[in-house]
This record gives C-alpha cells, structure tokens and sequence, in this order.
C-alpha cells in the first residue's frame, strides 16, 4: 500500500475486515524476516515498561494528590462550620437589635405622652452601649473573616 492509502485508512472508520487486513498488511510489509520479528518483540517489550511506568506514575500521582485534597476538605467544612455559626450569631443580633428597637420605639411613644425625660438619658446611655456593642460584635466579626481568608491560605 502507498503512503496515502495508509493515511486515508486511519482516517475513516474501518470495519473489523478492513482492519484485520491494514494490520496484516503492515506486519508483512514491515516485518519480513525472523529479525524483523525479534525487533518486534522488543518493541513490544518496551511499550509494556513504558505504560507500567506510566500506570506506577498515574499510581504515584494519585497517592501524592490526595493527602492535600483531603486537607482541603477537612478545611473548607471547618470553614463551613465557623461560617455557620457566625451567621447563627449575626441572626442572634439581628433578633436582639430588633428587640431594642421596639422597645426604644415603645418607650418614645411612652416618653412623648409625658413620661419623665430622665428615661430618655437613660435610654440614650442604653443605645450608645448598645451600639459600643454592636460595633464591637462587628469588629470580631471581620476578625474572624480574616482568620478564615488567612486560614485558607
């Protein structure tokens, strides 16, 4: 066969006869004598250390990249955990900052039907510690952000 009949039989799609002949055909046309056979032989010999190298490698690969990838987990669902329970506490404060709120709004309604105004500087006292506590809860809140980001890092 000529050089452009082979490369148009590996191009289309060969059924199992034309196939079982191309490989005849290559065999005999490249491999005529005892010696030649022998070559093959060592050829062959040499294609299967190289794909058992390959396949140990492929194995080795596979061992190396899964110690990291289970440290990966292990990290990111400790990360999902803290995560959770910040949200958990950011809703804790949601809930009590919407409690205070009704209340100062409860007790302005109440102060401004004539209740005493030493109420209000209490009230008063109470937000600006409220909000010292909310700034602060804030603060530990980018705190524990940047533990996280630096953690995955």
């Amino acid at each position: 066969m000529s050089t452009v009949q082979e490369l148009e039989l590996l191009v289309k799609d060969l059924d199992i006869t034309t196939t079982e002949i191309y490989v005849a055909d290559f065999l005999n046309s490249h491999f005529c004598e005892l010696e030649d056979l022998e070559k093959l032989d060592s050829i062959l010999n040499d294609l299967k250390k190289n794909e058992q190298i390959l396949n140990e490698k492929c194995v080795q690969l596979q061992n190396e990249t899964l110690k990291p990838l289970q440290q990966s987990l292990k990290l990111f669902d400790s990360t999902i955990v803290k995560l959770e329970e910040l949200q958990a506490t950011r809703l804790e404060l949601q809930d009590t900052l919407a409690e205070h709120c009704d209340k100062v709004t409860s007790k302005n309604l109440t102060n401004s039907q004539g209740k005493s105004t030493d109420n209000n500087v209490t009230l008063l006292e109470q937000l600006v510690s409220l909000q010292k506590q909310v700034d602060s809860l804030e603060r530990s809140k980018q705190y524990l952000k940047i533990l996280v980001v630096a953690e995955e890092l």
